[in-house]
C-alpha cells in the first residue's frame, strides 16, 4: 500500500494472532487495519483506521490471497 499523503510505501501480511510481528508489518487478521484491508482490491483509495487515526492510502498490490486460489487450509 502506498500513504496518499506523504507516498510512502509499505507492504503488510495479515497474518493469525500467534504469528503477528509488528516489526516485520505483520498484523493480526482481527486487528481493524487487517479487517478493513480485507474489503480493497488493487488500485483501491481508502481511509484506514490506526492507533494514531485514520490514514489515506491507496493499495497498490495484492500479493498473496490463497483464499481466491482455493486454499483455505493457511
Amino acid at each position: 500500500m502506498e500513504h496518499v499523503d506523504t507516498g510512502r510505501k509499505l507492504e503488510v501480511c495479515s497474518v493469525y494472532p500467534k504469528e503477528a510481528n509488528a516489526w516485520q508489518n505483520q498484523i493480526p487478521i482481527f486487528a481493524s487495519l487487517a479487517t478493513a484491508l480485507l474489503c480493497c482490491s488493487c488500485n483501491t483509495r481508502t481511509s484506514l483506521p490506526t492507533p494514531f487515526g485514520s490514514v489515506n492510502v491507496r493499495i497498490n498490490q495484492l500479493i498473496d490471497q490463497p483464499e481466491s486460489a482455493g486454499d483455505f487450509t493457511r
